[in-house]
């Protein structure tokens, strides 16, 4: 797993707080709804305040809960044998893309706060989509949400747990600095290859064409 769960589940749990404390805002996510209801929908949400947390965290939290868990994750694309560049420091940096895909779960014991839930959480991960991109993503995505399976919907009403899937993506540079000697070895200050106009010379007085220079 990797971070896009962890700043996916700070995220919507900003967006939620901030649509808390702004009932105006809040009745704006929804439409053809009356304001009694919205505002009923908000009380309660104010009244039963979710649990946010990560699939990896520990101890059992009360519901409602919004639990975010970390999905696949898929190289998108490669520079060639992942070698990007070496800064003014002589340090060389391997870059290669990544997908990362994770799960947002909304469960509670009432349908309708499922419902503003599942509002709420869309929203707020829009409002969070440009500092996901100015903070290293290069994409972020809602995919919409998942129906559930006979089988799990039974077992929630059993529990008396009404339940939502949402489905959120993105992509984003993987950079590790390397080691001199986990560089490819075409890349190492010990093989500089250089190109010549054919009326130059290098150090070593080879005119034109190619040459190899060793420090």
């Amino acid at each position: 797993m990797a971070l896009f769960e962890l700043h996916l589940v700070n995220a919507i749990h900003n967006g939620v707080e901030s649509y808390k404390q702004d009932i105006a805002a809040f009745r704006a996510l929804f439409f053809g709804v009356s304001e009694e209801t919205l505002n009923s929908w908000h009380q309660e949400l104010l009244d039963n305040s979710p649990n946010f947390r990560t699939g990896t965290a520990t101890g059992v939290e009360q519901f409602p809960m919004v639990l975010v868990l970390s999905g696949a994750e898929t190289v998108d694309q490669r520079f060639l044998d992942n070698f990007a560049s070496r800064d003014s420091d002589a340090q060389s940096t391997s870059v290669y893309f990544v997908s990362e895909t994770a799960q947002v779960h909304v469960l509670t014991k009432h349908p309708d706060l499922t419902r503003v839930l599942h509002v709420i959480c869309r929203a707020a991960f829009e409002q969070a989509r440009q500092g996901f991109l100015q903070n290293g993503y290069h994409n972020v995505s809602y995919q919409g949400s998942d129906a559930l399976t006979v089988e799990e919907r039974l077992s929630a009403e059993e529990m008396g747990v009404y339940m939502r899937r949402l489905n959120f993506s993105a992509a984003s540079p993987v950079k590790i600095p390397l080691e001199v000697s986990a560089e490819p070895a075409a890349t190492r200050d010990e093989l500089n290859i250089l190109v010549l106009a054919e009326d130059q010379k290098s150090a070593t007085n080879v005119t034109g064409g190619v040459a190899v220079e060793t420090p």
